[in-house]
């Protein structure tokens, strides 16, 4: 069984108001369980500790446009954006970025710049600050632009900005301490993504098939998306929610491991779930069964989101995971 490690479920991050800026805190929050599929009462269930993000990182809230976000981009870009990041490596650093166009979902602009003189980001601090700002607008309902700053220690590292793609200048301080105003959405670059948000992607590690070992090369990845027979309406903002927890979930385990467990991502003040299991919902079990890495999983939670959003349908889902025409997994999201 795999040990994982340590982290906070949601991070409830809520408004506090003040005549300057608007502190968005981080509470100890309610731990996630990885269950079997189907069984929403699961005797043995593994949790996962309720442990804070480490306390060095902090996120602040600053009053911005208050503009209404359009949620089918919000909802769009904000998860390409997360699973990008979450496909990074963990302790590596990712450079200032801006966010990818999305045909048809590209009104809101996500900009995050690192504090000069430094020029990269921690991606553990871009995953928690980016899903902090994103998880604050699914479990408030609060979906409006805004800027923020992200703290290690008492030090500014970067600047978040969430808004409206026409809306995207804020003040940087220069390396003298004074503030610049900066227009960022066309001077940044886009993070790196060998993979694309709305068809097969090539996999950059092995999947196991039986006791054969696929690897990369002339590979591919897709997902096939379905509604089950009476699927239940899950509010849009509670799908979006836990795809976030999934995504910051995954985002700290090495990308080419392999899953050896069915799970699924749930917390106590959600009634959505996401789960994983084997292929045709049939239990993982290592060695000899077919599996597929983290990494997988990653581009399942944004293809979810995708279709749920295309096709303006918010109900229980089920999808495979599917490389070269063959399943090798299967998932979904439940209430």
């Amino acid at each position: 069984m795999k040990v994982w490690k340590p982290f906070v479920a949601v991070i409830g991050a809520f408004l506090v108001w003040t005549s300057v800026v608007i502190s968005v805190t981080i509470p100890t929050a309610s731990s996630l369980t990885l269950t079997r599929p189907g069984d929403g009462n699961s005797v043995n269930n593994l949790s996962i500790p309720n442990t804070p993000i480490d306390p060095r990182f902090r996120i602040i809230g600053n009053p911005g446009s208050n503009t209404p976000l359009d949620l089918g981009s919000l909802l769009m870009t904000g998860t390409n954006e997360l699973a990008k990041l979450a496909l990074k490596d963990w302790e590596g650093e990712v450079p200032s970025f801006r966010s990818a166009f999305i045909p048809r979902y590209s009104d809101v602009a996500i900009v995050m710049k690192a504090v000069r003189p430094a020029s990269h980001i921690d991606t553990k601090i871009a995953v928690w600050g980016l899903f902090s700002a994103l998880n604050q607008m699914a479990t408030t309902g609060r979906c409006l632009g805004q800027n923020y700053d992200l703290y290690w220690g008492m030090t500014r590292v970067a600047v978040l900005v969430i808004k409206p793609k026409l809306d995207l200048t804020i003040a940087m301080p220069s390396e003298e301490g004074r503030n610049e105003s900066n227009t960022l959405n066309t001077t940044l670059p886009t993070l790196s993504d060998n993979v694309s948000f709305l068809q097969q992607a090539p996999i950059s590690t092995s999947v196991r098939i039986g006791k054969q070992t696929i690897s990369p090369r002339d590979h591919s990845f897709s997902t096939r998306c379905r509604w089950p027979p009476g699927a239940r309406p899950i509010p849009i903002l509670f799908a979006f929610s836990i795809i976030l927890n999934g995504l910051r979930l995954v985002a700290s385990e090495p990308k080419t491991s392999l899953v050896d467990q069915d799970f699924s991502v749930q917390s106590t003040d959600n009634p959505a779930r996401a789960f994983f299991a084997g292929p045709y919902g049939e239990p993982i079990s290592i060695p000899g069964d077919r599996t597929y890495p983290y990494e997988l999983v990653i581009l399942t939670l944004r293809a979810m989101m995708n279709f749920l959003v295309v096709n303006h349908r918010y109900t229980e889902m089920a999808v495979d995971l599917v490389v070269d025409g063959v399943s090798v997994g299967s998932g979904g999201l439940a209430i």
